[in-house]
């Protein structure tokens, strides 16, 4: 009998300092927060140094604009030769990057 009584303190002493099963008897809630709570957020305003931003090019063609991704794309594979890869501008292209692959395919 005396076995219990000590098991029975023991156990209660072990319950009771556990935190969780504490919560968990008294019914203890944790601090949640309210899910549907929303905060309300500043209106959204300009940089402060907009106006000194620059302007966007609109002049520019879509050729210009592909002639110069087949330029970069030519240059990046290496298929250039030298003095157009030392050229700024990408209109003395005359093959397309296509031509270009079909040509090394075929000599494979």
């Amino acid at each position: 009998m005396n076995k219990n009584i000590f098991y029975l303190i023991v156990i209660i002493f072990f319950l009771n300092s556990c935190q969780s099963v504490r919560d968990g008897l008294t019914g203890a809630k944790r601090n949640q927060s309210d899910e549907f709570l929303v905060e309300k957020k500043n209106p959204l305003t300009l940089p402060p140094e907009f106006e000194n931003l620059p302007v966007p090019i609109e002049n520019l063609n879509e050729e210009e604009l592909v002639d110069e991704k087949d330029f970069d794309i030519r240059k990046l594979l290496g298929n250039l030769p030298k003095d157009e890869s030392e050229k700024s501008g990408s209109n003395g292209l005359s093959e397309s990057l296509e031509s270009s692959i079909l040509k090394k395919i075929n000599k494979n």
